[in-house]
């Protein structure tokens, strides 16, 4: 298993897109820390510290876009039989693919909150006093939670189409429908309970660690949200291993 894990590792640093992504979310958040030191009046300190300086938003894309590609790839490039060979079992490449998968998220949701702690104590020093900090952390902790179900999502549908835009594609449609229709969902869990735990409504697990009086809309407690988002990576990841044994390659 860390065998495989370590070859996920270097296959992972040898495709020449990931420093390219990498390298342009680093300058996108200086860019970002400096306009908001120099044009103060069209950056709120508060909000951007908080924000990650606006980088947040950005990294479940990111980490939708390696996630398809960690089985798409293989698919791609041909060298799937050979990781079948190579691999004592089919269950062992979707573990290893996904505990790469989760050491990449927390990686660089830790290196973007160790940015934020080291530009605030330096630069902005009185949010290190603050509450900021701990909104800080609530918004990278509720979106690298909220990363991890989307990645495993789309870590399944790569599994099922070998082309990566298309679990790309998906990924991104659900991140972005969630602010779209959450009035409509809003009003349809009011109506219907169970509907509580649809992917949309467990997509607004930030949101409510950061207001906890959304609960009134999501019917959900903060323990509810742990539980529902647990059993769909579970879900994700036993459909992921099923399709992928049945798969005539």
């Amino acid at each position: 298993m860390i065998t495989s894990i370590r070859l996920e590792l270097y296959k992972f640093k040898k495709q020449k897109h990931v420093n390219v992504v990498l390298c342009g979310t680093i300058v996108f958040y200086f860019l970002m820390v400096a306009l908001t030191i120099f044009k103060p009046g069209y950056f709120e300190k508060k909000l951007m510290v908080e924000n990650s300086f606006s980088t947040l938003q950005f990294l479940p894309l990111i980490i939708m876009i390696f996630a398809s590609e960690l089985m798409s790839a293989e698919f791609r490039l041909g060298t799937i039989k050979n990781l079948i060979v190579t691999s004592k079992s089919r269950l062992q490449i979707i573990a290893s693919k996904f505990i790469f998968l989760l050491i990449i998220i927390l990686s660089l949701f830790l290196g973007i909150l160790l940015l934020d702690i080291f530009i605030s104590f330096f630069i902005f020093q009185e949010s290190i006093q603050s509450t900021i900090m701990k909104y800080t952390l609530l918004w990278v902790f509720g979106t690298a939670i909220e990363t991890l179900l989307l990645g495993s999502l789309v870590f399944f549908l790569s599994i099922i189409f070998k082309n990566p835009a298309i679990p790309v594609t998906i990924g991104v449609l659900v991140y972005l429908l969630v602010g779209l229709v959450d009035g409509m969902n809003f009003h349809l869990i009011s109506k219907l309970k169970f509907l509580r735990w649809n992917v949309l409504n467990l997509l607004n697990f930030k949101a409510q660690l950061i207001d906890h009086s959304l609960q009134n809309y999501t019917k959900l407690s903060l323990t509810d949200f742990s539980i529902g988002i647990s059993l769909y990576i579970i879900f994700f990841l036993m459909t992921s291993y099923v399709v992928f044994r049945d798969k005539t390659i």
